[in-house]
């Protein structure tokens, strides 16, 4: 281990157990570059996996950005700028950043990857580095824009291949709720909306009971907003003569989700064949916060029902309800990724002592949890830690998400990170 390593180790070695078990494990999550075979990519540079047990030994696209932010205040900088330039390649392999560099190639997941480029060319100011990524970035937005349009002018997840080949090869989510035919609904059917969760990172949840295929998704247009947003940034830097265009598009697209998703309480996902919101409560809710498209108003009508959804020990990906099946994104769990981006969302419109008191719960949350079990996990119980979160595919030990958003509280939380969070926002 070199001496950076060593120093960083040294440096928190009298803070607490978790920080040290991530620093002294990151490396057993790193992949060297592959060989490309029929189920798997090779890629130009290291890359990290999110667990450092059995599962999940691929480099996966929104996993990537989260476990970044730890990485990143961790002294790896240059497994941040390795991955970007990793997801870049797979764009110009596909035109898009698959699921997975592995197995999961006919889906995206949530378009996290302008904000890596922007955390990367703002720590470094590498032009060339820039312009190879606007490049790339152009082709994954007229992904989003071309292949996942809704006639109401906002987007949705969806999948790659035609509906006879979903119905063949993805049975197993069906399995993964333990869904059984009713006379009213057709397996068929309730499958082809299913696997559109997959796409979304939210796989699987109750956001749109079996209408996904009828709906715009508010996480993914809050990143897109964004993703506009830094490409009008990009354009501005390389003087590329399109920043007004993209925020002009960011403008629109603000302004369609204030008119559509704001339910006059909070923001929801939109039914646009029925021309309704979708009157469930998620976390996702808060995405447009994080993203800066509510106005004043809308986000303090948001933090207003903040109590739905939060719980002792963080924020549960959906408001707690009675249903039919057993979702992982649900009640009771609370996913790394949520809390991050709740807080964030928080902290944009100034609500810094409800922000605060989330990230002391993700804390106290993995602390206790790590103090039981010696791991970090992919999901919690938020509501009762000790009984473990409820799952489809069990409850794999994690690094990754878990452990970059672990690093970022702690950092935020001693007051370190404010002048990174300034920038952060700033755009």
């Amino acid at each position: 281990m070199d001496e950076t390593k060593m120093h960083k180790i040294k440096e928190y070695a009298n803070m607490d157990a978790v920080t040290n078990y991530i620093l002294e494990n990151w490396e057993k999550t790193i992949v060297t570059p592959r060989e490309t075979a029929a189920d798997k990519d090779g890629l130009p540079y290291p890359y990290v996996v999110p667990t450092i047990g059995t599962m999940f030994h691929e480099l996966y696209y929104w996993d990537t950005y989260f476990t970044c932010l730890g990485l990143q205040r961790s002294d790896r900088f240059d497994l941040v700028k390795d991955s970007a330039e990793n997801l870049l390649y797979l764009i110009s392999k596909y035109g898009y950043v698959p699921n997975s560099s592995h197995s999961y190639r006919n889906r995206s997941q949530p378009p996290f990857l302008s904000e890596l480029v922007r955390l990367v060319f703002e720590q470094e100011h590498d032009l060339v580095f820039l312009r190879k990524a606007y490049e790339g970035l152009t082709v994954e937005y007229e992904f989003w824009m071309n292949r996942r349009m809704t006639p109401c002018g906002l987007n949705q997840y969806g999948i790659n291949i035609e509906r006879a080949e979903i119905l063949e090869t993805e049975q197993i989510l069906l399995q993964r709720i333990g869904y059984k035919e009713t006379g009213t609904e057709k397996a068929d059917d309730v499958l082809y909306n299913l696997v559109t969760n997959c796409e979304s990172g939210w796989d699987i949840n109750p956001r749109m009971g079996f209408a996904q295929r009828s709906c715009a998704w508010v996480d993914l247009n809050s990143l897109l907003f964004q993703f506009e947003k830094n490409m009008a940034f990009f354009a501005e830097v390389l003087q590329t003569g399109e920043a007004d265009r993209y925020d002009s598009a960011a403008e629109q697209r603000g302004a369609r989700m204030r008119e559509l998703m704001f339910d006059g309480q909070v923001f929801c996902d939109y039914n646009y064949m029925q021309k309704q919101q979708i009157p469930l409560f998620s976390a996702a809710a808060f995405y447009p916060l994080w993203a800066g498209v509510a106005t004043d108003e809308q986000a303090a009508s948001c933090v207003s029902q903040l109590y739905r959804i939060e719980a002792e020990y963080g924020i549960v990906a959906c408001e707690g309800k009675k249903r039919r099946f057993t979702y992982q994104w649900d009640f009771p769990n609370g996913w790394p990724p949520v809390q991050y981006l709740v807080i964030q969302g928080l902290r944009r419109y100034g609500y810094e002592a409800e922000a605060r008191r989330l990230a002391k719960k993700y804390l106290q949350l993995v602390q206790m949890v790590f103090a039981e079990t010696g791991n970090l996990w992919e999901k919690y119980n938020v509501i009762e830690p000790k009984k473990g979160a409820a799952s489809e595919y069990g409850t794999p030990s994690m690094l990754g998400w878990t452990a970059g958003v672990y690093l970022w509280c702690r950092e935020y939380l001693s007051g370190s990170s404010g002048a990174a969070y300034d920038r952060e926002i700033s755009h």
